[in-house]
């Protein structure tokens, strides 16, 4: 498994920001979504998603409230061309100089 990307501060973002990574998705993906959700049946979205898919997860920043010190992404799972999972997220952001928790 890989390293965590370092986590941007409030004011590096921008709303239009957006990133995404392809992986293939292995069954210790699957485990761990499920230890997280505490979804026994993981990964039961839209359609559904096998090990061996070519996943691509994708976030945008939609909003900001640099105030609050969160942004609101949009997020969004593609496999085979179609949606699997999509919805919002609401995440909280250190301050430059801060350095994240």
């Amino acid at each position: 498994m890989s390293e965590p990307a370092p986590q941007p501060t409030i004011e590096a973002l921008t709303v239009g920001q957006a990133a995404e990574r392809t992986r293939v998705v292995s069954a210790a993906d699957l485990d761990a979504f499920a230890a997280v959700s505490g979804d026994a049946k993981a990964l039961r979205f839209k359609h559904a998603v096998r090990i061996g898919d070519e996943a691509t997860p994708r976030v945008e920043v939609i909003e900001m409230d640099e105030a609050a010190g969160h942004a609101v992404l949009s997020t969004r799972c593609l496999v085979r061309g179609k949606v699997m999972a999509e919805g919002e997220a609401v995440v909280r952001l250190p301050r430059a100089g801060r350095g994240a928790r």
